[in-house]
């Protein structure tokens, strides 16, 4: 007797999984948790998607200890144009080593694919945008140091955005500078790409003897006089004498990289 089965079938597998390294006794938990999950479907069709996640805890003493790792990976099937066709996410909420912390740590890439170009109908492959963002401090003595860093690049466009601000105290010195690049249209239609600093020396706090110096400027995009406008402000005009100091500022630096190429003891 022959029989034929014919038909549609789908497979779907879903997991977990649990790691604990082996602690030191006592009341110490263990140097290393990790939790996580799977799922994967087959056949993964058009809304479809497989992936995995997990977070992990490290704990190695007080010199060192990591609190709160995630990662969530996530591939689509079949997207949609303009949908991602993958996701990596890692975030991260406290790193200490020793005097440094880092936190608020976040890592994201998207995948695309970017399809055929117009013109030459040539495959243009796969195109990503990618961020990342977190906070140091570190306490050392009398000294303190917080830094806050932006960074993200779009391969598709071909512009980058950085943003960092640094706060430094130490003794009787305290110095801020924040700065902000942005190329294309990942340039601050209002900030513009900005630099400003500040720096206070204090010879004595109760006569108000404090040295103060500052620093401040901005390369405003293309776009900048619409935004302005926009909000209903007068965009700043450009200095009449911007190509001359930039001119000036320019034969300075050369003066000085001359110098130093030709001096032995520089």
């Amino acid at each position: 007797v022959d029989r034929h089965v014919t038909g549609e079938f789908d497979i779907f597998v879903f997991g977990t999984f649990h790691f604990a390294a082996p602690s030191n006794g006592g009341d110490h938990p263990p140097p290393i948790v990790v939790d996580g999950s799977f799922d994967f479907k087959y056949p993964c069709l058009a809304g479809d998607s497989v992936g995995a996640q997990a977070s992990m805890d490290i704990n190695a003493g007080p010199s060192l200890t990591v609190k709160g790792v995630r990662v969530f990976m996530r591939m689509y099937c079949d997207p949609s144009p303009g949908f991602p066709t993958f996701l990596i996410n890692v975030t991260l909420a406290e790193l200490k080593i020793q005097a440094f912390t880092i936190t608020d740590v976040e890592l994201s890439v998207e995948g695309f694919e970017q399809g055929l170009d117009e013109v030459t109908s040539k495959d243009l492959g796969m195109g990503f945008i990618a961020t990342f963002k977190g906070k140091l401090t570190m306490e050392s003595g009398d000294m303190e140091m917080g830094a806050e860093i932006f960074f993200m690049y779009d391969s598709i466009k071909g512009t980058i955005k950085i943003a960092i601000s640094v706060k430094i105290t130490t003794g009787a010195v305290r110095m801020e500078l924040a700065m902000g690049i942005g190329t294309g249209d990942a340039c601050d239609a209002v900030k513009g790409n900005y630099v400003r600093g500040s720096v206070a020396v204090t010879f004595d706090e109760a006569a108000g003897r404090v040295l103060r110096g500052t620093i401040r400027g901005a390369a405003h995009c293309p776009t900048h006089p619409a935004a302005m406008k926009m909000l209903g402000t007068a965009p700043r005009a450009r200095s009449s004498k911007y190509h001359e100091m930039r001119e000036a500022l320019a034969a300075q630096a050369r003066a000085v990289v001359y110098g130093v190429r030709n001096t032995p003891e520089l």
